[in-house]
């Protein structure tokens, strides 16, 4: 380990028996995350070309372009996957 990072580890993490008590909670938490990228995407949906509508609730204005063009991955609301839907 770099001699810095070691410096801020000591410094700022909690000790060894506290690491191994708040692990569950990490685990528990990375898990949630995994499940919701592995959920049904957020879907996005034009409603004019600078507003979009997604699944979760949220409208998003976009100047140029849709969020695919804005190289968008993942819905800034929910979290999940974003998949943009073509205009109909």
């Amino acid at each position: 380990m770099p001699k810095a990072v070691g410096h801020l580890v000591q410094a700022n993490s909690p000790s060894g028996a506290e690491a191994l008590a708040q692990a569950p909670a990490v685990i528990d938490y990375w898990r949630g995350v995994a499940e919701r990228l592995d959920a049904e995407p957020c879907q996005w949906t034009p409603d004019t070309d600078v507003v979009w509508y997604t699944t979760c609730g949220g409208a998003f204005h976009l100047e140029a372009g849709g969020p695919d063009y804005n190289d968008m991955r993942f819905c800034p609301y929910c979290g999940k996957r974003l998949q943009e839907v073509p205009r109909g």
